[in-house]
């Protein structure tokens, strides 16, 4: 990924062949967004967008595209949401520096020993979540990805979420990496916090 200055881009991955979708998704997006080949997903691809601030994804243009995915029934498979996963990509920018990033890792390791990241991220299963759990350490692209925090050339990946074509919980889902962001600069995470728990509480509610 190119992201930079506190850029984020993401990729939801569908098992849905590929339709006329792509030109919906051209122009409703103002040519933010792409489809590409995904080679785990069968018959599938990616929908993948261009770095861009996160207040961009608040547009309206979003919400429209998120009902046009829904209208086209992209996630045509009975496990497709839990099988396939809704990735981002968070500029190093966001960071302070690399003990901070550590820190993030640290805290999602927490989350996944207490039971609770299976939930939040809508993995029904541990056996999904596998693909996806924290790492002792941050993971570069060469030494493995498929785990939840790894680091690349500019940005860290966050690929714990189940895919979703619900615009209200996408949007929670990149608040919530926000919020592990901006919580973990100087400290821990209170899990007691009424905003941590809203967020669990929110994120199930939009399963």
């Amino acid at each position: 990924s190119d992201c930079s200055d506190e850029e984020i881009d993401f990729a939801i991955a569908t098992g849905l062949a590929r339709t006329r979708i792509d030109q919906t998704i051209f122009h409703l997006t103002n040519r933010e967004m792409y489809l590409k080949y995904e080679g785990s997903v069968d018959s599938g691809f990616e929908i993948v967008s261009i770095p861009m601030k996160p207040e961009v994804y608040l547009l309206e243009r979003y919400k429209k595209l998120f009902t046009a995915l829904s209208e086209a029934n992209m996630f045509a498979g009975k496990n497709s949401y839990f099988s396939s996963g809704l990735h981002f990509h968070f500029s190093k920018a966001w960071f302070t520096n690399k003990d901070h990033a550590e820190r993030v890792n640290a805290e999602l390791t927490k989350i996944y020993q207490n039971g609770e990241l299976c939930e939040i991220a809508n993995r029904t299963t541990k056996a999904l979540i596998e693909y996806s759990k924290p790492t002792s350490r941050i993971l570069n692209d060469e030494e493995d990805r498929e785990v939840a925090m790894s680091e690349r050339a500019n940005t860290y990946e966050f690929r714990f979420f189940a895919s979703t074509i619900n615009y209200e919980r996408f949007t929670l889902c990149m608040a919530f990496i926000l919020f592990l962001i901006d919580n973990t600069k100087e400290s821990p995470i209170d899990y007691y916090s009424k905003e941590y728990i809203e967020f669990r509480y929110k994120l199930k509610r939009t399963y």
